[in-house]
């Protein structure tokens, strides 16, 4: 800002009685303006909680003048850690960057990076930025934007069943341990694992009591496991009565294992032991 002086004077070959006013200076005050504007996307989306996540946010000069002492503050929502800040120029501190001056007509750019957590709920996440400069700014109405991304959890579950005690022996107990591991990258919601009993066997018992388990004597067993963290394991022991007039031969049972949250590969969500 300041002010520029122009100055007009006349002259003429007649002789001027009075020449104090040929002459006169119009002072015009100069007043910067710089219309930032700011957008910011999400990379690759839907966003998958458990993974590595990113924004680009831009900031654009539509002038007329250059942009002075720009700012730009980001908003970390809920359920993201580990956030990093990356511009083309100036620098990040926390979650505000100092980007210096953006000339008429250029572009500033910052990369938000971080980390969705496995457990993260929501249905989409929303980040929302904000740029300021020393320049006034004659719209201010586009110096804010919210990002909202799609949130789809991928929960990998595995399910494997082993016999414990074979060789089994008719008339006696015989047991299995059910293991369901999630390889994430998100905790698996409403977890259940499902057993049907093979004939000539009879339930006795499931444990531990917290894999909420019913199903007994012919009844198919059914575990209501909940929520299985990125990493988790959860192992359940079925006990069964096998009948002292079992045919000798091969005992085939299969344990199943189910989730709200999708899975990428079924094909493990299954588990048959042959035990004889």
């Amino acid at each position: 800002s300041g002010s520029i002086t122009n100055t007009a004077t006349v002259t003429s070959d007649t002789d001027d009685p009075n020449t104090a006013n040929n002459s006169v200076d119009a002072v015009a005050t100069i007043g910067a303006s710089a219309d930032l504007t700011i957008s910011k996307a999400g990379f690759a989306p839907p966003f998958v909680p458990g993974t590595d996540v990113r924004w680009t946010i831009v900031v654009t000069n539509t002038g007329p003048s250059d942009a002075q002492n720009v700012e730009v503050a980001d908003t970390v929502p809920a359920g993201l850690a580990s956030v990093v800040l990356t511009p083309d120029q100036g620098t990040c501190t926390a979650n505000t960057c100092a980007l210096g001056t953006i000339p008429y007509a250029r572009t500033a750019v910052i990369q938000v990076t971080g980390s969705l957590a496995a457990d993260f709920a929501g249905a989409t996440i929303s980040n929302t930025a904000s740029v300021s400069s020393s320049t006034p700014d004659a719209d201010p109405s586009d110096n804010s934007v919210t990002s909202e991304v799609v949130v789809t959890p991928a929960a990998d579950l595995r399910i494997e069943k082993v016999a414990v005690n074979e060789p089994f022996v008719p008339g006696s107990n015989v047991s299995w341990t059910i293991t369901v591991t999630n390889d994430g990258p998100s905790s698996a919601q409403g977890v259940t694992v499902t057993d049907t009993v093979p004939a000539g066997a009879t339930i006795v018992s499931a444990t531990p009591a917290s894999a909420n388990c019913t199903g007994a004597g012919s009844v198919d067993l059914t575990c209501d496991l909940g929520t299985v963290a990125t990493g988790a394991a959860v192992t359940v022991t079925l006990t069964a009565a096998l009948a002292a007039n079992a045919a000798p031969g091969s005992l085939d049972n299969t344990a199943r294992v189910t989730s709200s949250t999708p899975d990428p590969d079924t094909t493990d969500n299954a588990s048959t032991d042959t035990a004889s």
